[in-house]
């Protein structure tokens, strides 16, 4: 095939065009938190400040009154968070804007106090659970929902979408588990349980590259890991005073090998080494100029990382056959 050179001026400038996005894409690293008290959504590019800037949704014409759990989709560059009950109401649903606060769009309604909240941005779906006593999955634009879990307990606090091993987990501070299943609904498995000293597990990260489970316990005041086996458990960092006082809650990971958590009793972010030993005494390194009141979502999106290769190569995927079609019909 011979291109004519109007096609290949075309070609020359869309390959321009999609370079350009892919830069600022790699310059997107970003980090979400959402906050009960006052409710509100903050972004902050990722790096050593963290600026954090408020998510004006819809122009403020939006009532935020309990976000719970934040996700974001990089492929449209939304923000998508879990409302645990609405002002007004009671309800529970599900919405999304862009960075910016734009476009919002509530894409599940009627929810039984929504709770966690997981998007895999490459199958284009998302996980949910809710007090409804379910753990659901839909298409990021909200159609398509179907449950794959029934028998939830009310306290299936976060969910976990793990990319590579194909699995959901979910941590459930009633039956005191981290559990997951395969992505229709079966060989449900118990990866951490009390008899592993859990207690109240909240926020839960799968890392398959170090073959480990990294979660927080509010009941025992610490953040741990063990294998992906639930065995060889080890604690990364105890909180010096076990207390009402302490909630160690979401959880977030980078390719940096830094992990970081949110205290719904802390008012900071905080970080430690992924790569903590056995033993080894760290303290956390707060971080962030925002002083938040009752932070309850975390989220951190890398272009560089597995995510972000994902969704550029979705893009790829998608634009390019695009692009010739549209240059063969000129």
């Amino acid at each position: 095939m011979e291109l004519t050179e109007r096609q290949l001026f075309l070609l020359i400038v869309a390959f321009c065009g999609i370079t350009c996005c892919f830069s600022q894409e790699q310059q997107g690293d970003i980090v979400i938190v959402s906050d009960f008290t006052p409710p509100a959504i903050y972004v902050a590019a990722l790096g050593p400040r963290l600026n954090f800037k408020q998510v004006n949704v819809d122009g403020g014409r939006r009532n935020i009154s309990a976000p719970a759990v934040v996700d974001f989709d990089p492929v449209e560059r939304r923000i998508y968070w879990s409302q645990w009950a609405r002002a007004e109401n009671g309800e529970g649903f599900i919405a999304r804007c862009d960075l910016q606060g734009r476009f919002y769009q509530v894409l599940i309604r009627n929810l039984e106090y929504a709770l966690g909240l997981a998007l895999d941005t490459v199958g284009r779906k998302m996980y949910f659970s809710h007090e409804g006593m379910a753990l659901e999955v839909a298409n990021l634009n909200g159609n398509n929902r179907r449950t794959l879990i029934r028998e939830l307990p009310t306290s299936a606090l976060f969910v976990f979408f793990d990319s590579v091993g194909k699995r959901v987990y979910v941590s459930d501070s009633t039956k005191q588990t981290v559990e997951s299943i395969k992505l229709d609904g079966t060989n449900r498995t118990i990866h951490i349980d009390g008899a592993d000293g859990l207690v109240h597990p909240s926020g839960v990260i799968v890392d398959r590259k170090a073959r480990r489970i990294f979660y927080s316990d509010f009941g025992t005041d610490r953040i741990a890991a063990t294998n992906l086996r639930g065995e060889k458990g080890y604690t990364l960092y105890q909180y010096p005073l076990v207390s009402t006082e302490t909630d160690p809650h979401a959880m977030a990971m980078t390719s940096q090998n830094e992990l970081y958590w949110i205290d719904r009793n802390h008012p900071r972010l905080q970080k430690i080494p992924k790569n903590v030993r056995p033993g080894q005494i760290v303290v956390p390194k707060e971080v962030g100029n925002k002083e938040f009141g009752w932070p309850s979502g975390l989220h951190i999106y890398q272009a560089g990382g597995s995510e972000g290769l994902k969704s550029a190569s979705l893009v790829m995927y998608l634009v390019v056959p695009m692009i010739f079609k549209f240059l063969l019909n000129q």
